[in-house]
């Protein structure tokens, strides 16, 4: 199912906002232990690749954190619609390519004996998207070395900072 274009933008641009301020007071409770579970920036930066891949969102926190931002944030971040653009085309460019990873599959033959066989697996390459969304945050004034981003601040105080 694709998306309607406008809450496409609206989600691409929520998750841009939420992933530059560090640790988020954006939380689900792990039903299995009962602990809650912050979203981080690597968690961004897969988000945005969920989205330009055009795929839903299939976690609860995500949903949630969209459903409550999308409508505020890309107003009261100010980012334009040619912002995010330039954004996508740089997620594009420096984020959505693939990363060649090393994984070691053990097999089991029928008599229980173990072979282990290196080979190379095509990943999408999450920690470079993560750094693509945290450079466009930067290239439009989101995100600075300075702010309190780093030191949890919440998406809420983020928000307040920039009026």
């Amino acid at each position: 199912m694709g998306y309607n274009l406008d809450d496409w933008y609206q989600e691409f641009v929520s998750c841009l906002v939420q992933g530059m301020n560090g640790t988020q007071a954006v939380h689900s409770a792990d039903a299995k232990t009962g602990r809650k579970k912050k979203r981080t920036d690597s968690a961004a930066g897969k988000w945005a690749c969920n989205i330009l891949n055009h795929k839903t969102p299939k976690s609860n926190e995500v949903a949630c954190a969209l459903k409550h931002r999308k409508e505020r944030a890309a107003l009261e971040a100010g980012i334009t619609e040619a912002e995010v653009h330039k954004g996508m085309r740089l997620l594009y460019m420096v984020g959505m390519g693939e990363a060649t990873v090393r994984k070691t599959l053990v097999m089991k033959d029928k008599e229980g004996n173990q072979d282990a066989i290196e080979t190379e697996v095509r990943e999408p390459n999450l920690a470079a998207a993560g750094k693509a969304v945290e450079m466009m945050a930067k290239s439009i004034g989101l995100f600075n070395e300075d702010s309190d981003a780093r030191r949890g601040q919440t998406h809420e105080e983020a928000l307040d900072e920039l009026e």
